[in-house]
């Protein structure tokens, strides 16, 4: 018989930071890893449809470079730590993930804060990502469901952000700018609008304290 004890969910924690940003831990022991997700309360659906696939092009760049770090620097130090790093966007938030042995979470904490608080998206990272966006868009054009999944979700939403898909369309993509992903980095990416979520062999005030330490500071300018 499994006893209850073993079928008891591990405690979640929530803290909130002076600044606004919401810090949720749950420990988990059993193996040495701690993974984390850094989400931002804006994704796709805070998107004008002019610029219909804004979000999808930023997050894919907040790896590519910051105002300390190229993007073969970035990739160089988290293959060297064994580590895993990605970052997404869906309708409702964006996020960098992270996962690591608890020996490395600390550096690879560090490193996600400042490519969240600090990405340049070089001009050059940016047209590469453009490219392969639209080389996806087209992709899709050619496949008969997604077509008809794009037109069903039109007929469903209409004017509505939801109506359109998170990569964009061929039209919107190539009008983003530079400038449209810093603006849309400065307003929605600030720690109140922020939660980070940790989770592995790591206590609760480890992680609230390595949290405050690379994320604490952080005031936001709206």
């Amino acid at each position: 018989m499994t006893s209850s004890l073993s079928l008891a969910r591990p405690a979640l924690h929530r803290t909130v930071l002076d600044n606004g940003l919401v810090v949720l831990v749950v420990e988990n022991p059993v193996a040495d890893i701690v993974a984390a997700r850094l989400f931002v309360r804006a994704g796709t659906s805070h998107e004008p449809r002019s610029q219909a696939g804004l979000f999808a092009l930023l997050t894919s760049l907040l790896t590519k470079g910051s105002d300390r770090f190229s993007s073969m620097e970035i990739a160089d130090q988290v293959e060297s730590m064994g580590a895993s790093l990605s970052s997404d966007t869906s309708s409702d938030y964006s996020l960098l993930s992270l996962k690591t042995v608890s020996a490395d979470f600390e550096p690879m904490l560090a490193l996600a804060a400042h490519l969240l608080r600090s990405p340049t998206f070089p001009e050059a990272e940016l047209e590469l990502e453009r490219r392969l966006t639209l080389q996806s868009i087209r992709s899709m054009q050619e496949q008969p469901f997604t077509v008809a999944y794009n037109a069903l979700r039109e007929a469903l939403y209409g004017e509505h952000p939801y109506a359109l898909p998170g990569i964009g369309s061929l039209e919107t993509v190539q009008s983003l700018t530079r400038q449209d992903l810093l603006t849309t980095h400065q307003t929605y990416f600030r720690p109140d609008n922020m939660v980070v979520a940790i989770s592995g062999r790591i206590t609760q005030s480890e992680a609230v304290s390595l949290v405050t330490t690379h994320l604490g500071d952080w005031l936001s300018l709206i």
